[in-house]
């Protein structure tokens, strides 16, 4: 299969996304629905701390990130370093505020609230993943 980035993945192990959200409850849940779509997740509450996983050369089929965090890489600056170090590398923003969803700077952004099957979908039709 292959992801996002242009990689192979031949070792039988799920898609990986990358899954960036400061709010913790809103994670576990995403993280948990994903999961059950047959998702591996990596959880990070901060792009700070995000980045540096995917600088490192880890596998990551998708990333999802929430625009307004703590820290110094919000999402979507968190977005402009995957664009400019992976660009073929899909991204999925989404954010409560709604002057952000008038002018998304991504493609592919889910105005808070959204429900999680929505996301799900997203993802598996971004990836081909089913």
């Amino acid at each position: 299969m292959t992801n996002g980035s242009g990689f192979e993945a031949t070792d039988g192990r799920p898609p990986i996304v990358v899954l960036v959200e400061d709010d913790f409850l809103l994670r576990s849940l995403l993280s948990e629905e994903l999961t059950n779509a047959g998702w591996e997740v990596i959880e990070f509450a901060l792009g700070d701390r995000a980045w540096p996983y995917m600088q490192a050369g880890n596998h990551v089929d998708i990333v999802i990130s929430d625009i307004s965090m703590p820290g110094l890489i919000q999402g979507d600056e968190l977005y402009r370093l995957v664009r400019s170090a992976f660009p073929s590398l899909v991204v999925i923003l989404t954010s409560a505020y709604p002057a952000v969803a008038k002018g998304p700077l991504a493609p592919h952004f889910l105005q808070k609230p959204f429900d999680t099957a929505e996301l799900v979908a997203l993802v598996n039709r971004l990836t081909a993943h089913t």
